[in-house]
């Protein structure tokens, strides 16, 4: 079986590949020390017969690897001579405790969706080598596993149907500040938008890319399943300094708002408001008795979600101030 680029670019399901990609790094030396392509082609095959790959195989492994584990090709010389930087320690895989493991095993359910699909690719060795340390481990870390879950507070719904391949463009977009391009589907229509990627966001199941329009300021929010297309350019942009993901996600962006603060009143029965007293809306938030109600009062992000949040405890909430919140 050769290693050729239609295995590299799927997440490898092979434990052999796997195993030659680990006996691949852990032959390149650190700098300034160094190999050839020839040098481990042979040291692999001397290692294990099943390992015997050609030459044009071995150099395009090493090729894909050289940008996620700091190592360094010298095409100055020929051959081609490899090594791992200087500040870099080399390949640890082997190192991996327990702990470690249950760490990456962990991080690998979460992180889907919000790493390059390259970066995942170099990670998977480390995830595999994780998994099968607490599958054959004897100890409490076995089981830890089946001892925690994430639980929504709403209705879980499946993740939506992302089109094979964008997802990968609008990440590589995303992950080198190119300009990309975009059919989306809005109101039963497709049409092309040119954008500039700045942030993705998981919002439940559902995944959000954050944009601008190519030259314009205001920023935008697209739901990646309804991306029917996607095309990155090779032309790079400078990533706007007037822009934080973090401050977009707090003001209400991924909450479909408005980036408008309000003071929030309301009154909710004792029953459906009981939460509220353990879990605030907002750090200013202060609740008041009133017979078998709760008036709640505390500055929010005026947004959809709060919209229709209030709205779903129906005749539980009453007296909503201001109303344009339920507009």
């Amino acid at each position: 079986m050769t290693l050729g680029d239609s295995e590299m670019t799927a997440r490898p399901s092979n434990l052999k590949t796997i195993q030659l990609i680990v006996e691949l790094l852990n032959r390149i030396p650190r700098h300034p020390s160094h190999t050839t392509a020839s040098k481990l082609q042979a040291e692999l095959h001397a290692a294990d017969e099943s390992f015997k790959r050609d030459i044009r195989s071995i150099q395009n492994t090493l090729s894909k690897l050289e940008g996620h584990f700091g190592i360094f090709c010298d095409d100055s010389k020929k051959p081609y001579e490899y090594s791992y930087l200087k500040d870099i320690k080399g390949f640890t895989l082997a190192k991996l405790n327990e702990q470690d493991a249950l760490l990456l095993t962990l991080a690998s359910k979460h992180l889907q969706y919000l790493l390059p699909n390259s970066v995942l690719q170099s990670l998977e060795p480390f995830f595999q080598q994780a998994e099968d340390i607490l599958k054959n481990s004897k100890s409490a870390g076995k089981e830890w596993l089946d001892k925690i879950q994430i639980v929504s507070e709403t209705v879980a719904l499946l993740p939506p149907e992302i089109e094979p391949g964008v997802l990968e463009v609008v990440m590589k977009a995303l992950y080198h500040n190119y300009h990309l391009t975009l059919q989306y589907s809005k109101d039963s229509e497709i049409k092309e938008y040119e954008v500039t990627p700045l942030g993705l966001g998981q919002v439940g199941s559902r995944l959000y890319l954050v944009c601008r329009y190519r030259g314009r300021t205001k920023n935008l929010t697209f739901a990646i399943h309804r991306v029917k297309a996607a095309v990155a350019s090779t032309l790079t942009f400078e990533r706007p300094s007037d822009f934080c993901l973090k401050t977009f996600s707090e003001e209400g962006g991924f909450g479909f708002g408005y980036g408008e603060q309000v003071p929030l009143k309301f009154m909710i029965t004792k029953t459906a408001g009981r939460h509220l007293l353990e879990s605030k809306l907002a750090a200013d938030q202060t609740v008041t008795e009133c017979d078998d109600w709760l008036e709640v009062r505390a500055t929010v992000m005026k947004s959809l979600n709060l919209k229709q949040w209030l709205q779903s405890f129906g005749k539980e909430v009453k007296g909503v101030q201001p109303a344009s919140v339920l507009d």
